[in-house]
């Protein structure tokens, strides 16, 4: 399990916890003590939500290169993520549709 997602209208039943949960819960049944959350970055809500269940953070190097020696280290914190999620926004439903799976392949 990669990724999950909810209909806004049933998030405060929390069912992202309870698919998490019943797939931990069938891992142990088969013997598996690990389980990998993945790599997110660190002060993102993916992070926020991977530390709830008392897993380890392990840092893990970004190899990034830029032609003008700035950082491209991804970050919350960097302008250019919040002016792409506001431009997304904006993006008619259908093309957004079709184009979020491509792009969500290709994010690390």
């Amino acid at each position: 399990m990669t990724w999950s997602s909810a209909l806004r209208k049933y998030r405060r039943s929390r069912p992202n916890m309870l698919l998490y949960w019943s797939f931990m819960q069938r891992l142990i049944g088969l013997g598996i003590r690990c389980f990998n959350f993945g790599r997110c970055t660190p002060g993102s809500g993916t992070h926020e939500f991977k530390r709830q269940w008392g897993g380890a953070d392990v840092p893990l190097p970004w190899l990034q290169w830029s032609s003008q020696g700035l950082s491209a280290t991804p970050s919350p914190e960097r302008r250019v993520y919040s002016l792409g999620a506001a431009v997304w926004r904006r993006f008619p439903r259908l093309l957004v549709d079709r184009l979020g799976p491509i792009l969500a392949r290709r994010i690390p």
